[in-house]
């Protein structure tokens, strides 16, 4: 199909739905719109691109949060699909809307996954942590601002890095907190500092685990638990 052509039908379909008006009308467009792009993405310009960003954004407004959904999912994981209304779609404040877009799609960039995960809720912070790779710009943020449940996700996603900030931060919330610390001291990345650190609070099961997990940092983890309990029972003489 030729680029005038594609341009047209798009354009035509758009023009009889906005000016009849329905929902119901807005949302078979939609589909019909959304089946046009999925089936020739491959084969579609950049130009072709900024028509159906204009299209979809259109046809969005205003319509009801199934359809939303439906094209989000669709939409997540195409490498090409229109960068505008993929960004529109990630900041929806329905998280079944964003939640695709968000831990899938490879259209958003770092700019827009630290703005989302400023300013959006828990749940589309948890959406980010899922991502196949998530950059130390990102993490930084789900570590600062996410609760228990993004940052034990964060951690536990082997396509995540770490700035040390972002360690120093990490090592601080896990204490208490067992599987946290776990996870945290698993990373195989870890700086040694830090992890020294996450040692001191950590409890005998979490050692024991990291250990294993680290067996070249063993003599330091046995000197940690010695130095730890020498501590112990000086405090009870």
């Amino acid at each position: 199909m030729s680029e005038v052509a594609v341009q047209n039908a798009i354009i035509q379909e758009l023009e009889d739905a906005l000016s009849h008006g329905s929902a119901e009308r807005r949302i078979r467009t939609l589909q019909r719109v959304t089946d046009l792009f999925v089936f020739g993405s491959s084969h579609f310009s950049k130009e072709h691109l900024v028509v159906f960003d204009t299209v979809f954004i259109h046809l969005i407004t205003d319509i009801e949060q199934s359809a939303r959904v439906s094209l989000a999912g669709r939409l997540a994981g195409i490498d090409n699909a229109p960068s505008q209304v993929i960004r529109t779609l990630a900041f929806d404040n329905e998280i079944k809307v964003a939640g695709p877009v968000l831990s899938r799609s490879e259209r958003l960039d770092n700019v827009s996954l630290v703005e989302n995960a400023r300013t959006k809720s828990q749940d589309h912070l948890l959406a980010i942590s899922r991502r196949r790779v998530l950059p130390e710009t990102v993490t930084d943020v789900l570590v600062e601002r996410g609760n228990r449940d993004v940052a034990l996700s964060t951690v536990l996603n082997a396509g995540a890095k770490f700035s040390e900030t972002g360690y120093v931060r990490l090592v601080k919330r896990s204490e208490g907190d067992d599987e946290l610390a776990k996870a945290v001291g698993s990373r195989p990345e870890i700086p040694r500092q830090q992890f020294l650190k996450l040692l001191t609070s950590a409890s005998l099961a979490v050692r024991v685990a990291l250990e294993k997990s680290h067996p070249d940092f063993a003599s330091e983890i046995r000197d940690v638990v010695a130095e730890i309990a020498g501590a112990i029972q000086a405090r009870t003489v």
